[in-house]
């Protein structure tokens, strides 16, 4: 679910920013990167869907990861903590 916010918020309508792919062929990547397809990953994000907790410990993991990346992006230089660092 990472991988779809990074692509989604890189996206302009149906096209990529800076890219002249459409927006579905990143999907089709994304989705030959986890071995899955359109129709896996739609049952999939309809089931955790109606199982609200479930979607939402998943996207707790999502933000931290996009918050991560986020940190990363605006500081490239600073080292990634480890979990001995914080010690």
């Amino acid at each position: 679910m990472t991988d779809v916010h990074v692509l989604e918020g890189a996206r302009i309508g149906k096209r990529m920013i800076g890219d002249t792919n459409w927006a579905y062929d990143h999907y089709l990547r994304l989705w030959e990167k986890y071995g899955i397809n359109e129709t896996i990953y739609d049952s999939n994000f309809r089931y955790y869907s109606r199982n609200a907790e479930r979607m939402d410990r998943i996207y707790e993991q999502v933000m931290t990861r996009l918050s991560q990346m986020s940190a990363r992006t605006a500081n490239p230089e600073a080292k990634e903590e480890s979990p001995a660092d914080k010690n």
